[in-house]
């Protein structure tokens, strides 16, 4: 298991205004044992939004701040990379702590996935992850550290714990995941144009209109053959100071 998910293809996104951060991630996650090949991320900063609006990307209507487009534009090229190579790939964003043992967990958590759409392996703590426990009933679950400091993301990864495989409802933080090529063609179609469609997130909770690719994705999880590994093997601090997105906060706020 171990052997056949170091064949599949690997992909960091950084920018190259932030060469600090790829630094970062390669130095944190040396032990791991992957070979992850950066990907240049689409800075959305230098987005044309009228461009994009004709290619089909977003619609005229959306309300996305820049970085959040520049995100989801990132993650879109390489499912259509996945697509293109027939191959699953993973994804890791540029400030992901992997734990010690990813290899493993991650292999063995793809063993039992089978025929996976996607399957994320961490998700951001300041908001709730609804996974499915049984048919019919679904689980919300929120979190007591929503910004893990240095020490508490240097004790993430040292941790051993054998993670569960749940059906995925709804989350936020696409850190690290691997995605199949019929998820990524699923997704693609799901998910742009990026619009401002309202996010049922789970049931009781009150809508939200899609602000960035995550709102889009928790529109798709329950049409898809989509899980999440709970507890996490990937972790990102989602410091908001130092986002390249404009942050979930600032999203909500928009």
């Amino acid at each position: 298991m171990i052997a056949a998910l170091k064949t599949l293809p690997a992909f960091v996104i950084s920018l190259s205004r932030t060469p600090a951060r790829l630094a970062a991630f390669r130095t944190l996650n040396a032990q791991i044992g992957l070979d992850i090949e950066h990907f240049e991320g689409t800075d959305g900063q230098r987005i044309q939004l009228h461009k994009l609006v004709k290619w089909g990307k977003i619609t005229e209507t959306a309300n996305y701040k820049p970085g959040m487009i520049g995100s989801a534009l990132s993650h879109g090229a390489l499912w259509e990379k996945a697509v293109e190579i027939g191959s699953p790939i993973l994804v890791f964003e540029d400030d992901v702590r992997l734990r010690r043992d990813f290899v493993a967990q991650a292999a063995a958590l793809l063993a039992e996935a089978g025929d996976f759409d996607i399957v994320m392996f961490g998700f951001n703590t300041d908001h709730p992850v609804c996974a499915g426990l049984f048919p019919g009933c679904d689980g919300l679950v929120s979190f007591s550290l929503p910004y893990p400091k240095p020490e508490q993301m240097e004790a993430f990864a040292g941790a051993t714990e054998r993670p569960a495989l749940l059906p995925l409802r709804g989350m936020f933080g696409g850190c690290a995941y691997a995605i199949s090529p019929k998820g990524a063609a699923a997704l693609l179609k799901a998910c742009f144009p990026l619009d401002s469609r309202p996010v049922q997130f789970s049931e009781g909770m009150r809508p939200f209109p899609a602000f960035s690719l995550n709102g889009m994705m928790n529109t798709a999880y329950r049409k898809l053959d989509a899980y999440i590994a709970f507890p996490p093997i990937a972790l990102s601090p989602n410091d908001q100071k130092a986002t390249t997105t404009g942050g979930i906060a600032a999203g909500m706020k928009a």
